[in-house]
């Protein structure tokens, strides 16, 4: 089975610049846990998720404030799969680099976004 039977295409994103309470406002009534991260011109610049507002808050509380901006908890490093990717193969890669979403490209373009609970959705149903 490939990623693209089971990734979602509506692809959600944050602009660098928001806030903190942006972010939650977006991950709460999305029902999501994490989204990229654009520049103001649309650049792909990382992915953040509440993994890392947890991470940010762990290593300094005093440094978490509401009006810290994603661009400074983001994971800069975005791990992604080609919608031709057998879905073992994407989640092998998750696992390795102990993610939870991967963007899923065709070509050069973000065809999708597939996250963990994907996989167990998937499973369900079969």
């Amino acid at each position: 089975m490939k990623i693209s039977e089971i990734m979602n295409t509506d692809v959600i994103s944050i602009l660098f610049d928001a806030t903190l309470d942006v972010l939650e406002d977006l991950l709460t009534s999305k029902c999501i846990s994490g989204v990229p991260v654009l520049s103001a011109d649309g650049e792909l610049m990382g992915i953040v998720s509440k993994t890392d507002v947890i991470r940010r808050f762990s290593e300094d509380s005093k440094l978490f404030k509401r009006d810290t901006r994603v661009w400074e908890i983001m994971t800069p490093d975005v791990i992604w799969a080609s919608v031709d990717d057998d879905i073992t193969t994407v989640a092998q890669r998750m696992v390795e680099a102990r993610v939870h979403r991967v963007l899923v490209y065709n070509g050069e373009t973000v065809a999708g976004i597939v996250a963990s609970f994907d996989f167990v959705r998937n499973a369900a149903v079969r």
